[in-house]
C-alpha cells in the first residue's frame, strides 16, 4: 500500500515535469505586432503551444481578439489583445499606448506587422510608400527602441525578433519599397547585440 501511494506520486511528479519540459516558453510574456494574420498569427500561435502568455497587436481590435480566442491555453496562459497601430506613432511606446501592458513584463518582442507591396514604383502612391516605409521600419525601430532597454534592465534575458525577406538583398518587380523597407530593418539592427533575424518571403 504504502508502495503504491509512493509509486503514484513519483507518477505525478514526472507527469508534472515531462509538462513543464514540454513547455518551454511557460511564464514568459510575448508581444507580436501583426499577430493577428498571416506570419505573426503562426507565430502567435506556436508562441502560445509552447507555454508563452501572448500579447497580441493588431489595428484591429476584432481581429486582434479573435486570434487570441483561437490560441492554445493548455497551461492556463493569459493572452491579451490589443489595439495597436504601429505606423501611427513616432516615439517610443507607452504603457497606455499598449492598452496598460507592462512593459517591463515582455521577454520576447515579435516584429511581424508588415505591409506588402504588388506595384512598379512609378505607380505607387505616395500615401502607400509612406505607409510600407511606416509599418515595416519605423514600427520595428520604436518597438525595439521601447523594449530592448526594459529587456536590459531586467538582466533576465529577452529576445527581440525582427521579421525580415529574402527581397531585402535581391528584390524584386513590384517590390521596390517593400524590399527597401526590410533592407533598412537588417541595415538597422544587423550589429546590435540581442536582435535576431527570422526571414521569410
Amino acid at each position: 500500500m504504502v508502495f503504491r501511494h509512493v509509486a503514484v506520486k513519483l507518477h505525478r511528479q514526472l507527469v508534472r515535469h515531462l509538462s513543464t519540459a514540454q513547455l518551454p516558453l511557460l511564464g514568459k510574456h510575448c508581444l507580436i505586432t501583426g499577430g493577428s494574420r498571416g506570419i505573426g498569427n503562426a507565430i502567435a500561435a506556436r508562441l502560445a503551444s509552447e507555454g508563452a502568455n501572448c500579447v497580441v497587436l493588431s489595428r484591429s481590435l476584432s481581429a486582434a481578439r479573435e486570434a487570441i480566442d483561437k490560441l492554445a491555453v493548455t497551461a492556463g496562459q493569459a493572452h491579451v489583445a490589443v489595439q495597436f497601430d504601429v505606423s501611427k506613432t513616432r516615439r517610443m511606446w507607452t504603457s497606455d499606448d499598449l492598452g496598460g501592458v507592462n512593459l517591463s513584463s515582455i521577454d520576447v518582442l515579435i516584429n511581424a506587422a508588415g505591409v506588402a507591396q504588388h506595384t512598379f514604383l512609378f505607380t505607387t502612391p505616395e500615401s502607400e510608400i509612406e505607409n510600407i516605409i511606416s509599418t515595416n521600419l519605423m514600427g520595428t525601430i520604436f518597438a525595439c527602441r521601447t523594449f530592448a532597454r526594459p529587456m536590459m534592465r531586467r538582466k533576465e534575458g529577452g529576445c527581440i525578433i525582427n521579421i525580415s525577406s529574402v527581397l531585402a538583398g535581391r528584390g524584386a518587380r513590384g517590390s521596390t519599397v517593400y524590399a527597401a523597407s526590410k533592407a533598412g530593418i537588417e541595415g538597422a539592427f544587423i550589429a546590435f547585440l540581442g536582435i535576431g533575424f527570422f526571414s521569410a518571403q
